[in-house]
């Protein structure tokens, strides 16, 4: 059985695989796969200029970062000598390795995230992605057929209010939700130790669609709260949704309101685009940054929100400036 999923690859050597195989357990399927490709990369380069990752030194791997950094961006290659750092504490703690020359490579400066690769959903994305889920299914024939609108709708809502990741819709069973208190409970799902389980609160509009599609579609039986229109063979209930079919969703909602809504602009909202709006919202609604975190599930150091932050923390400087100063009019030269 290929528990690393279809897009798994072959780790370069049998070191490489026994790391990989020791981090199934605790780490996603993307990650794995994405340690394996960069432990491939770093094998076949060391390989080639006489050494391997079990014989390199750190002066071997700063040259093959160095030669990374050339061709790829500087964040690209921070997140390669974190998969070298991570593969050496490992190799070292088996004993493969007796020294760790990863840990003293040197520093790289990572730059700041494109803009157009890190968009920021707006409400009236929101609020197309929304009325697609209002429109009546189309006949054969006549487009692509919309269905699972109130299951559709729902997560988009929660995806607004919460910023929650694929991974924690997917996740998210019925037992989940308290209805009463308008909570919905996350496992730990992120391929990290520090990311803990947690309570985060949900607002009334996305609690009344959860409601609508629940009643309506779903019924209160346990299992996955979001589920596919496959059903699990030989029962009559249905897959839970996986966290590529809601990526998948938001894209064929996107373009359906591209197609036949007047948009103020191209529509596309990607899922982490929604993380990012949420918690600007939550910074403009005057949430301190220890319950942002908290609700986020981030660590207390600040590092994360910051990243998400950035954007929001510049427009409120730049509004608290001026109304300090109030207007200032530059003085044209010669007016004295």
């Amino acid at each position: 059985m290929n528990r690393s999923g279809p897009r798994a690859l072959t780790p370069a050597t049998p070191l490489i695989r026994a790391f990989a195989n020791s981090k199934r357990l605790g780490w996603s399927d993307g990650n794995v796969r994405n340690a394996v490709g960069a432990l491939n990369r770093a094998e076949t380069w060391l390989t080639a200029h006489g050494a391997s990752l079990k014989t390199a030194t750190t002066d071997d791997l700063n040259e093959y970062l160095g030669v990374r950094l050339a061709t790829v961006s500087p964040n690209t290659a921070i997140v390669d000598q974190r998969q070298l750092r991570a593969f050496y504490k490992w190799a070292v703690v088996g004993e493969y390795v007796t020294v760790d020359p990863a840990r003293r490579t040197g520093t790289i400066k990572g730059d700041d995230p494109d803009e157009d690769r890190t968009p920021v959903a707006e409400e009236w994305q929101y609020r197309a992605l929304l009325a697609t889920c209002r429109r009546a299914a189309k006949k054969p024939g006549r487009g692509p057929k919309v269905v699972n609108d109130r299951r559709d709708a729902a997560i988009i809502a929660l995806l607004w209010d919460t910023g929650l990741r694929r991974s924690e819709v997917s996740r998210i069973e019925y037992r989940h939700i308290d209805w009463d208190a308008g909570t919905i409970h996350l496992a730990r799902t992120k391929a990290r130790t520090k990311t803990r389980s947690r309570d985060i609160p949900v607002a009334d509009e996305a609690i009344d669609l959860l409601t609508r599609y629940v009643q309506i579609d779903r019924g209160e039986h346990d299992g996955p709260l979001f589920e596919s229109t496959h059903k699990i063979r030989g029962t009559d209930r249905r897959e839970g949704l996986k966290p590529q079919a809601v990526y998948l969703m938001l894209t064929r909602r996107a373009a359906l309101a591209n197609q036949t809504m007047s948009l103020p602009g191209v529509l596309y909202a990607p899922t982490h685009s929604f993380r990012r709006a949420s918690t600007i919202n939550d910074i403009d609604d005057g949430l301190t940054a220890r319950t942002i975190q908290t609700i986020k599930g981030w660590t207390q150091d600040g590092r994360q929100l910051g990243r998400y932050a950035k954007k929001a923390e510049t427009r409120q400087a730049i509004e608290e400036v001026r109304a300090k100063r109030g207007r200032r009019h530059l003085r044209a030269v010669g007016d004295e």
